[in-house]
């Protein structure tokens, strides 16, 4: 076989060990994305010259694959591709893809696949990290991502292994060398024996030469070292510091106190050892003796230095300065240049230079003579292994690092969801008294007109705040991972219909042209998270809205087939319009949050975050979002969506709600507890439990309620769930263990928009949940639904019975009753948006569909006209 045939297929590094402790960090890793991915195999895989090794296998139910098991390569497994084009690799079902229906791993039961690939820095390939399932998986997007991030976790670690293992290299390289040049010096050289008592250190070095080693030696530790005589010469010097050259070993009365501290330094200190000392001009000096057989010739000096954890003071070397008559002002400028070291770094440092020394004066006067002295061969070798030991220790400490770097991460995430849930409550708390007041006012009678309008803008102000909020938390909560999908049956071309009602009237009040495209042959039940599908299409149709100043806009839908399977669709749509286009270097930032288009000035509204969320909502249900635009020509934005089609969907229309102005007769008297601690809201809800009727008691923290709820025995709490002194989970536990707290029934307040926290309090004890900031009605729905509590409503017309709003399957029912020129009045009202004629045509409805009638006011009170459009148009059309 040839040289060029045993070559590895792959680029490998086979000889980096990978250290016990990221093993046990990499064993976590697959164990936790096995369980998050809910699939039976989670792996991490290596690669050698030949074969694919199971490095590490999840420890989960039904996971085939153990650790150390290999194939061999070329055998047609999912990991090869992956490494062959250095991709993610996505197999849905290998049993239906006549790529992989051949594949080893189905005879493992493993039918679907997703894997990524993992490389050494510099591209040299490690192998993969993927999870396998033994049932049909599409693996969603967010698995995908969760995938990615375990990935660069992994590929932290590998890349610290490979700068620990490089380092390593290197040290060893640097040490054959030095061991090399100073070998090569001592064959060199031959001199015959001498009286050593009569050396002196000068008759034993060769200052040039050895003042070249010690170069080398400072370029690569960067630390500087001297070798000084016992008369307190430097013989040779690198880095010296000009305290020393410049003052200390200049003038007489200086040097003297240095040659004691060098004596000092090295009495009774045995060769091959150093020690430290606080000289008499507050430095610290550190030496290890020369000596040839027993007679100490000099010193191997590392000074002037401090220690970086010690305090300078000044003052101390200014009364040096001024004692020796050294200038100050130049004295002072040397200190600065004093370096300042570690502990760590000086005892590691002179852990090799007393070796050097010991050296030096271990070799005879026969064999002396150069700039710089090794030991023998065996010496050598132990100071190698000692310096391979000591890397092995910071691979390590570098591992240790990882972890906890690693452990940081996911502290960083869980503060990051602590954050906006603190956000969102922050922020909705304070709106929900704001809209709720304003909205009590406009409705009270008693307010003058002028006040009204004034209270109407700043409802309308606190509505518009809101959307801003919720575009905020909604971001957040996509790049928290904090958005799951809620798939359902929908019926796409009555949300489609419903929309375009919504945008012809918005067009119409812009002076634009708006038309609809629904394909002839589009699916009309498919499964999608409806929620999130109308919200990217209101954020598209809403921007063509906000700029296109002439003109008009458009709406596309279609649906195709997907690889000729009936079941799966590609859903297509286009919103295209003829404003003024968007420039080329703008069109890259565009669906980056907070970056706003900057046609004009007076599109500079909102967030800047629409077509984030947009993007973000889209690739979340799998699909991709796009823009083409020419300036000056408008912009078409697109999406496709992969979807499912549905049978027996139906479309929804909400249901209308009325004004509920007190208690039908024959009912208890409701007692209702108001557990708050916001002065604000909860003046607001314990005023809208009185205007209605409700015997009412109100708590400001969770303390109080639960000493309340013993007292008074309410029917039905309202609990906030952060409260001081006792918050509103434990105080709903404390209830629900006291006697009758099992009966009664409580219901949450929140400003919590995340998922996970609302099983939380449902967890809790709580039957029930109301968001900040929530609406009248929601208030009354909410205890209706509880306890049966029957209301009185606000009567349409005086002299007319008002009556409760109809149930949305009756809804449009009850438009078949309806008077054609009622329904006429009330359809071009809606779709010019004039609230005041829509008002006017309500009062021509009979009094028998006065429930119709309250319900369709408050759909205009909502300024849901799109959603009257739906009712009456579909009903004409009938």
């Amino acid at each position: 076989m040839s040289a060029e045939s045993e070559a590895p297929k792959y680029p490998i590094l086979d000889d980096i060990e990978v250290p016990e402790k990221v093993i046990e960090n990499w064993q976590i890793t697959v164990d936790l994305l096995s369980k998050i991915a809910n699939t039976p195999a989670a792996l991490i895989m290596r690669v050698h010259s030949d074969e694919i090794e199971v490095f590490v296998s999840s420890h989960s139910s039904g996971n085939v694959y153990h650790h150390g098991e290999k194939a061999p390569l070329d055998s047609g497994l999912y990991c090869e591709t992956v490494m062959d084009t250095q991709h993610e690799l996505l197999v849905q079902n290998a049993l239906k893809d006549p790529l992989w229906d051949k594949n080893p791993n189905i005879a493992l039961g493993m039918i679907s696949y997703c894997g990524l690939p993992l490389n050494w820095p510099g591209g040299k390939i490690f192998g993969t990290i993927c999870i396998l399932d033994n049932k049909e998986n599409a693996y969603s997007p967010l698995i995908r991502d969760l995938m990615e991030r375990f990935r660069d976790n992994v590929q932290f670690s590998l890349e610290a292994i490979y700068n620990s293992y490089v380092e390593k290299e290197k040290a060893k390289e640097d040490l054959r060398e030095s061991q090399k040049q100073v070998r090569y010096k001592l064959d060199a050289i031959l001199s015959s024996e001498a009286d050593t008592s009569a050396l002196e250190l000068s008759d034993v070095i060769d200052s040039e030469k050895i003042q070249k080693l010690m170069d080398q030696f400072y370029q690569l530790t960067n630390i500087g070292i001297g070798i000084i005589d016992l008369h307190g010469r430097v013989l040779v010097g690198t880095g010296w510091q000009e305290i020393c050259t410049k003052f200390h070993r200049i003038n007489p009365e200086t040097c003297r106190l240095c040659i004691e501290s060098d004596l000092e330094l090295t009495r009774d200190v045995p060769v091959g050892t150093f020690k430290q000392y606080r000289c008499k001009n507050n430095m610290w000096d550190i030496a290890s003796p020369i000596k040839v057989g027993d007679t100490l010739l000099g010193n191997i000096f590392l000074g002037q230095f401090l220690f970086n954890d010690e305090a300078v003071d000044y003052e101390t070397f200014r009364q040096q300065a001024r004692r020796y008559g050294f200038n100050e002002q130049e004295y002072i400028a040397a200190l600065e240049k004093v370096p300042r070291w570690s502990r760590k770094t000086v005892d590691t440092a002179m852990d090799f230079y007393s070796s050097f020394a010991e050296m030096i004066g271990n070799l005879s006067y026969a064999n002396v003579k150069l700039a710089g002295a090794l030991e023998e061969r065996k010496r050598t070798e132990a100071e190698l292994a000692k310096y391979r030991d000591h890397l092995e220790q910071l691979v390590g400490e570098r591992t240790k690092e990882l972890t906890a770097a690693n452990e940081r991460l996911q502290e960083l995430d869980r503060l990051k969801s602590v954050f906006i849930a603190n956000m969102s409550h922050e922020l909705r708390t304070p709106l929900n008294a704001i809209l709720g007041f304003s909205d009590m006012i406009g409705r009270d009678r008693a307010t003058p007109e002028p006040i009204k309008e004034k209270v109407a803008i700043i409802n309308r102000s606190g509505e518009h705040l809101l959307s801003m909020i919720n575009d905020v938390l909604d971001l957040s909560k996509i790049e928290a991972g904090k958005i799951d999908l809620e798939g359902e049956a929908i019926d796409l071309p009555a949300l489609i219909v419903d929309l375009s009602r919504m945008f012809e009237v918005r067009a119409g009040a812009a002076c634009l042209h708006f038309s609809m495209d629904l394909a002839s042959d589009i699916a009309r039940y498919i499964t999608v998270d409806g929620r999130k599908l109308r919200q990217v299409l209101i954020n598209l149709l809403g921007n063509a809205v906000k700029f296109t100043r002439e003109g008009g806009f458009s709406l596309r839908v279609r649906t195709q087939p997907v690889d000729g399977d009936p079941t799966v669709l590609r859903l297509h749509l286009e919103v295209k319009d003829s404003g003024p286009g968007i420039p080329a270097d703008q069109i890259e930032n565009l669906f980056k949050p907070f970056v706003q288009f900057t046609a004009t000035a007076s599109s500079q509204k909102g967030t800047g975050l629409g077509l984030s969320i947009c993007k973000s909502l889209v690739e979340l249900m799998g699909g991709q979002i796009g823009v083409e635009s020419i300036p000056g020509q408008g912009a078409l934005f697109w999406v496709d969506l992969p979807v499912a089609v549905a049978e027996g969907a139906q479309a929804q229309v909400e249901a209308a709600v009325v004004d509920v102005i007190g208690l039908a007769p024959d009912q208890p008297v409701w007692r209702i507890l108001v557990a708050e601690d916001n002065p604000e809201n909860r003046l607001l809800l314990v005023s809208l439990l009185h205007e209605a009727g409700f015997e009412v008691r109100e708590a400001e923290n969770g303390q109080e309620a639960v000493a309340l709820f013993e007292q008074w025995q309410p029917h039905f709490i309202w609990m906030d769930m952060r409260m001081p002194v006792l918050d509103g989970y434990e105080a709903t536990r404390r209830i629900r263990a006291l006697p009758g707290g099992e009966a009664v029934k409580i219901v949450a307040l929140t400003a919590s928009v995340f998922r996970e926290q609302h099983q939380h309090i449902l967890d809790a004890g709580c039957n029930d949940i109301v968001h900040k900031p929530y609406r009248n009605h929601e208030i009354y729905d909410a205890m209706a639904k509880q306890l049966g509590v029957r209301y009185v409503y606000k009567q349409a017309d005086a002299g007319q019975v008002a009556q409760p709003p109809l149930p949305e399957a009756e809804m449009l029912d009850a438009c078949a009753g309806l008077a054609w020129e009622v329904r006429h009045e009330l359809i071009e009202a809606a779709q010019r948006g004039d609230q005041e004629r829509f008002e006017e045509a309500l009062k021509q409805m009979k009094p028998q569909n006065s429930g119709l009638a309250t319900s369709l006011k408050r759909l205009s009170d909502d300024f849901q006209y799109d959603k009257i459009l739906a009712l009456l148009i579909k009903e004409e059309s009938l």
